[in-house]
C-alpha cells in the first residue's frame, strides 16, 4: 500500500481490503510491516513488524437450484381436469448438484408452506454447474377445488436432498384460475324385462366400495372424471351380465346396457348375423363389416319347434348404446325366418349390434344379439392420382415418384393400397403407414420399357368400399443411354483441306488423346491386334506424316463442360487451347 508523507511524531490509519486464497484452513496472521520495500533509513529497522492472528474455516462450494421459464398450459381449467406444467431448473453455482425431485403444488399463494397440495413430482438427475434441465408433464387438479384463482408451485430439491449455497430460491410459481368442477353420471339399461321383474339391478363401485343398488334405467350423478367399476346382481334362473369397469368424463353421460339370460326357460333362439354368404357381407381384417345402401339380412333360428311365437322384434345398438326399434312381426309363426334390414347411404358406423327378442304363446321369451357388425359407406373415396404426370419420361433405374390424394374420412385413413403398373400387371401392395402417405416411389427395370405406361390406385379405407383411380395419360419409359463408345467411320475433307470434328465427350474421369495416322501398311497388323493397336499408338505419337496428336485430354480443356452420366464431378480441367489441326 503507497502512502503520502507522515510529519515527524505523527501517525496514518490504513485499511484496505483483501481476498483470501481459496482453500485454506486453520489459524493463520495477518502481518502489517511498515516501509515494506526499505525505501527508507530508519533509526531503528527492528520495529516495522506488527501482526493478528486470525482462524480461517474452509467452506466447500455449493450448487444452488432454482426454477425459471415455468409455464401452465391451459391456465383456466375446471376442478378435476388436468392441465401441462413445465419450466427449467437451473444450478447457479458451479458444483454439481446430485440427483433431486422437482414438486409441483397447489397453494392460494406464492409462497410455499406444508398446507399446499402435492400434485406430484418428477425425478431429476444429476445437474451440473451453471446448466439448465427442461422439465414437464401433467397435473390433475382435484375435483372438490374450490373455484377461484390459485398458483400452482413449482419446488426445486422438493425432498430436500441437495445441500444448496441459498436454500431460499427453489420456489417459482405461476397462476391459474379454477373453475367450477365438472362431473360426470352413468345410466345403465337392464334387460330384458323378465329379469328386471325378477330383481336385476346395478350399482357403482369406487375407492369407498359399493354405493346403492339402482334399478333399470336409473342415472347416477356427480362422479369426478375417472373409471369406476360397474357391478351386476345375482338373481335366481338368470346368468347375469359381465361385470366391468366404466370411465366416467366430465360433463358427460355414460350408457351401459347389461342382458341377463335366463337358464331354465324351454325356449331359446340363436341369432345368425352377419350372415357371410349374404351377397352383401364381407370379411375384413377386423370382423363382419356391410355396406350401406343395401338390405342387412338377419337370419335367426328358433330352436324351440314345439312353442309357437306371438310376436318377434328386431333392435339395433350403436357404440353400447340403448337399442332402437328397427321392426316388430306380430305374426311370425311360419314364416322364413330372415329379416332383411334396409341399411341407408349414411348409416355409417364401427360397432352396430343387432338384437332379436321373441315372445312365446307360453309365456317365455328369448333373445340373440350380435356380435358387433362394422357398416361401411358404400360410396368408394374419389381418388386422384397426380403422378406420374401425362406425357412424362421416366428412365430406368431412376426413382419414379407415384402420388395420390382421396377424401376418405380423416378419422378412418387408408389401411391399404395396391399400386397396379400397366399394362405389366404387376402390383405393388402397401400397408399401414405407407398406405396413408400418399406417395410411392418405383424403379422401373429393363421389362417394364414401354411408350404407354399407366398406374391404377386401388384404396381401401376403414370405413368406405375401396376407390379406384389412374394416373392421368400415359407415360413413358425408356431404356438409359448407353455409354459413348468409338465407332469406325470415315473422315470427310471439306474444301480447305482439314477435317472437321463435332462433337467430343469430355469431362469423364478417364483421361486420353484424340490422334489421327495413316492406315497405309495397316493391314498387315489386322490379324494381330495388339500389334496392331502398338502399330496405331505408335504413329499417332511419331508426329510425322504416319500420324499425330490433335488434342490432349490431359492438358487442354475442351471448349464446353459438364458432368457426364455416372460420374462424380466435372473432370474437365486446364483452360482451352487452339487444337492441332488434322494434317
Amino acid at each position: 500500500m503507497q502512502r503520502d508523507n507522515i510529519f515527524v511524531k505523527c501517525y496514518s490509519c490504513e485499511s484496505a481490503d483483501f481476498t483470501l486464497p481459496p482453500d485454506i484452513h486453520g489459524t493463520y496472521y495477518i502481518l502489517f510491516v511498515a516501509d515494506a520495500d526499505d525505501d527508507l533509513g530508519e533509526s531503528n529497522e527492528n520495529n516495522n513488524l506488527g501482526y493478528e492472528d486470525i482462524w480461517i474455516r474452509y467452506v466447500p462450494s455449493k450448487p444452488d437450484l432454482t426454477v425459471q421459464n415455468q409455464t401452465v398450459t391451459p391456465a383456466t381449467i375446471n376442478a378435476g381436469q388436468a392441465t401441462d406444467v413445465s419450466c427449467k431448473v437451473r444450478n447457479l453455482e458451479t458444483a454439481l448438484a446430485g440427483s433431486s425431485k422437482l414438486g409441483y403444488y397447489l397453494s392460494r399463494d406464492a409462497v410455499y408452506d406444508s398446507d399446499d397440495l402435492n400434485l406430484g413430482s418428477t425425478d431429476m438427475d444429476a445437474l451440473s454447474g451453471n446448466s439448465t434441465s427442461p422439465q414437464e408433464r401433467a397435473v390433475l387438479i382435484p375435483f372438490d377445488t374450490p373455484e377461484g384463482d390459485w398458483h400452482i408451485l413449482f419446488r426445486a430439491d422438493a425432498d430436500g436432498t441437495v445441500a444448496e449455497s441459498n436454500e431460499s430460491n427453489n420456489v417459482a410459481c405461476h397462476q391459474i384460475r379454477i373453475e367450477e368442477s365438472l362431473t360426470g353420471a352413468v345410466n345403465v339399461t337392464i334387460e330384458p324385462t323378465e329379469a328386471i321383474d325378477a330383481g336385476a339391478v346395478w350399482r357403482v363401485v369406487d375407492w369407498m366400495g359399493p354405493n346403492n343398488w339402482r334399478g333399470n334405467g336409473e342415472t347416477e350423478t356427480g362422479y369426478p372424471p375417472e373409471t369406476y367399476f360397474i357391478e351386476f346382481k345375482d338373481i335366481p334362473g338368470w346368468k347375469k351380465p359381465d361385470d366391468t369397469d366404466l370411465t366416467i368424463l366430465a360433463g358427460q353421460t355414460v350408457h351401459k346396457t347389461g342382458v341377463y339370460i335366463r337358464e331354465d326357460t324351454p325356449v331359446k333362439i340363436t341369432l345368425q348375423c352377419p350372415n357371410p354368404d349374404d351377397d352383401h357381407c364381407h370379411r375384413l381384417c377386423n370382423g363382419a363389416y356391410h355396406v350401406t345402401g343395401s338390405s342387412l339380412k338377419i337370419r335367426w333360428v328358433n330352436e324351440t319347434r314345439d312353442q309357437v311365437m306371438s310376436l318377434i322384434a328386431f333392435h339395433y345398438s350403436l357404440d353400447g348404446g340403448e337399442w332402437e326399434h328397427i321392426w316388430t312381426d306380430s305374426d311370425p309363426n311360419n314364416k322364413t325366418e330372415t329379416y332383411e334390414w334396409p341399411i341407408a347411404e349414411d348409416f355409417i358406423h364401427d360397432d352396430v349390434r343387432v338384437k332379436v327378442v321373441a315372445n312365446y304363446t307360453n309365456g317365455g321369451r328369448s333373445e340373440a344379439v350380435s356380435q358387433s357388425i362394422r357398416i361401411i359407406d358404400s360410396r368408394p373415396p374419389v381418388i386422384t392420382v397426380s403422378a406420374p404426370a401425362d406425357g412424362q419420361v421416366c428412365t430406368v433405374g431412376e426413382p419414379v415418384e407415384i402420388r395420390w390424394r382421396t377424401d376418405a374420412d380423416s378419422s378412418h385413413p387408408a389401411e391399404q393400397v395396391d399400386l397396379k403398373f400397366l399394362p405389366f400387371g404387376e402390383t405393388i401392395r402397401l400397408y399401414g403407414a405407407e398406405a396413408e402417405a400418399g406417395s410411392y416411389t418405383w424403379h422401373p427395370n429393363e421389362s417394364h420399357v414401354t411408350e404407354n405406361a399407366q398406374v391404377r390406385v386401388t384404396l381401401w379405407a376403414g370405413n368406405c368400399t375401396e376407390g379406384v383411380s389412374e394416373s392421368p395419360g400415359w407415360f413413358e419409359i425408356r431404356d438409359k443411354e448407353p455409354a459413348c463408345s468409338p465407332e469406325p467411320g470415315m473422315l470427310v475433307v471439306g474444301r480447305t483441306g482439314q477435317v472437321g470434328i463435332d462433337w467430343i465427350y469430355d469431362g469423364g474421369m478417364y483421361r486420353g488423346e484424340l490422334g489421327i495416322f495413316s492406315l497405309e501398311g495397316m493391314d498387315l497388323s489386322v490379324p494381330d491386334m495388339t500389334a496392331f493397336i502398338e502399330e496405331t499408338v505408335r504413329r499417332v505419337m511419331s508426329g510425322a506424316w504416319e500420324g499425330h496428336i490433335v488434342l490432349s485430354d490431359v492438358t487442354d480443356k475442351a471448349r464446353f463442360s459438364g458432368v457426364l452420366g455416372g460420374e462424380p464431378t466435372d473432370w474437365n480441367e486446364g483452360e482451352p487451347s487452339v487444337s492441332e489441326p488434322l494434317r
